[in-house]
This record gives C-alpha cells, structure tokens and sequence, in this order.
C-alpha cells in the first residue's frame, strides 16, 4: 500500500509540472522561431527599402532624360561634343572599325545653344544660362550639368553607362564609309562626306558636320547593387537651320 501510495504521488507531480528536458526543448523551438519570424522581417524590410531606392534612382533617371529632351529638342546649335563614340551592330561590334573618335577615356559631353527666351541671342552667363554641356564623367559615374561657369551633379553615382548617338538626315551621306546603305546616316558617314556634308575626314565630330546632325540618341543605364535599368530616348533637334 506505501509503494502504490509513492506511485500516486509521482504521478501527480508529472501531471502537474514540466521536466528540465521539456522546458529546454521548448525554449529551443521558442528561439529558432523567433529567429526564423526576425530574418524574414529584416529581410522584407531590406528589400522594401532596396526598391525604394532603385525606384527613386531610375525616377532622376528619368527626369534627367526628360529634362534632356526638353533642352535639345528647343536647341538652335550642338557647337561641340566630345567622345562622340562610333556605330555599332546589334550585338556591339564597331561598324566601321577603322573610323573612331579619337577620345576613348569614356567621358562624353555634348554643348548646345538654347534661346529660352527668344530674343536671338545667345546669353551664356544670364540667370538661366544658354549654354548648356552635359558630361559623363565615367570615373565617378555620374553625369553633370555645366551652365555659367558653374558644375553641378544632376545624376550621381550610380550610372552604369551613358552615350550619344548622333545622326542626319543628310541621306546622301548614308554609305560614305564603306558603301552599305542601311538607311541611317551616322556623324561618321558626314565626316567621311566631303560632298554633301562637307566633311573634314578628320574622324572627329566637329566644322559643318555638327550643322548636320539633327537627331541625337541617349542612352543611360543606371545600376543599383546587382539590379540594372537601361533607358533610351531619341529628341529631334527641330530648330537646326536647315
């Protein structure tokens, strides 16, 4: 009778309290699903900030590329442009690999004119300038406004690449470097052109061939971590003067 009364006493304090085994098992399953619940917030929360940092990139890329337009679309002269780069095919290969821009570093610009307020005159330094320069300064890979002797970042840090494709509609030219016409006329074909396009053949776009140019290709791609976004928009220059 004491044996069975021990038994029934143990018995009831199992039934009422947890083992030292069971409280160290629960505490384990109580912390690595703690864990598991925080890194997956954490990770939300760093994806969520992530793409609101590439969604606020590519919206100034995009502002820069309307603001682009805008200017080059109204400009009454391109009077220099640097690192012009050369025509490619779709898969990058120079189409005329003996006809290139003599500046490789990767920078490039291109300076024009723009009569904001339409009185004929070219005002560089007035309060809103008319003598723009956008470069692509490719070391900091950011691209930069000169206006009135001032220099001011309006994309920085993280663009990837930007370029300039100049082209005419001079399609007398089309074919002047190497005798393929393909239906557009790239500032190397003028610059090969000493007949229609007056063309110096000094494999620079510069002289009368930039009078020529009246459409301008921009690409820029911007680059966030491992994530990229390429835009690419062609202005027409409608008020060339010919």
């Amino acid at each position: 009778m004491i044996a069975a009364a021990l038994r029934r006493v143990r018995s009831s304090e199992r039934a009422n309290g947890f083992t030292l085994v069971e409280l160290l098992v629960a505490s384990f399953l109580f912390l690595l699903l703690s864990s598991m619940v925080f890194t997956a917030v954490l990770s939300a929360a760093r994806t969520t900030q992530n793409s609101r940092e590439f969604n606020d990139l590519n919206e100034e890329a995009r502002l820069l590329l309307n603001r682009m337009s805008r200017e080059l679309r109204e400009a009454s002269a391109i009077t220099a442009v640097d690192n012009p780069g050369h025509a490619v095919n779709a898969s990058g290969t120079a189409l005329y690999p003996a006809y290139y821009a003599s500046d490789v570093d990767g920078d490039t610009e291109v300076t024009f004119n723009v009569d904001f307020n339409g009185n004929d005159t070219i005002e560089a330094s007035a309060a809103d300038p008319e003598t723009l320069t956008y470069r692509y300064d490719s070391a900091n890979r950011r691209v930069l406004l000169l206006a009135a002797g001032q220099t001011l970042p309006v994309l920085a840090a993280e663009v990837e690449s930007f370029s300039f494709r100049y082209t005419s509609r001079v399609h007398e030219s089309d074919g002047s470097v190497d005798a393929a016409k393909d239906g557009v006329v790239n500032w190397e074909e003028l610059d090969a052109d000493g007949t229609y396009a007056d063309g110096n053949q000094n494999h620079v776009l510069d002289g009368q061939e930039l009078s020529k140019i009246d459409s301008i290709t921009i690409e820029l791609t911007v680059l966030k971590g491992s994530r990229s976004q390429t835009y690419r928009t062609q202005v027409d220059l409608r008020n060339r003067p010919y």
